[in-house]
């Protein structure tokens, strides 16, 4: 009965920061279609921002891929990306090769 045993442990702690960049694969690998993909990456990868300090707006600023807090999408795009890494983790773990960062 001796068989290998895999452990996988994530850390949560950061896990709402930051859009991973395969986002979009992942979704265009689920049929998302064309116009929900543009909807979805300017939403995350087009954002700018501006300040208003004493009536004066600041230029542009880029934001980089962070999550928007009270999104409704942002838990999808969680779980979204969760399940691509356990999937990538499951089939890592099938082929035996070793584990240590994916």
């Amino acid at each position: 009965m001796n068989r290998p045993v895999y452990i996988c442990f994530i850390d949560y702690e950061k896990a709402f920061d930051r859009i991973d960049d395969k986002l979009i694969e992942i979704l265009n690998n689920m049929g998302l279609d064309s116009t929900d993909l543009t909807i979805v990456r300017n939403l995350y990868w087009e954002q700018k921002a501006r300040v208003r300090v004493d009536q004066v707006l600041t230029n542009d600023t880029d934001i980089q891929r962070d999550v928007r807090q009270g999104c409704i999408l942002s838990p999808l795009v969680f779980n979204l990306q969760a399940g691509a890494r356990l999937f990538v983790t499951a089939a890592v773990a099938r082929s035996r090769k070793d584990l240590w960062d994916i």
